[in-house]
């Protein structure tokens, strides 16, 4: 799961981007498996759906 820490140094985008990519090169995230829609991961991490779109 993705989460956001709100005290972090980093844009938020920048965290969920990094998440994205550690889950890809770990395998956590395997080829041909589905992606949480955008809204819901959205909703799930608190953040706008404009920031999961825009940057991941």
């Amino acid at each position: 799961m993705m989460k956001v820490i709100r005290n972090d140094k980093r844009p938020i985008w920048q965290q969920l981007l990094d998440q994205a990519i550690h889950n890809i090169t770990s395998g956590i995230w395997t080829p041909g498996k589905l992606l949480i829609p955008s809204r819901e991961l959205a909703h799930m991490v608190g953040v706008s759906r404009s920031t999961i779109q825009i940057r991941l």
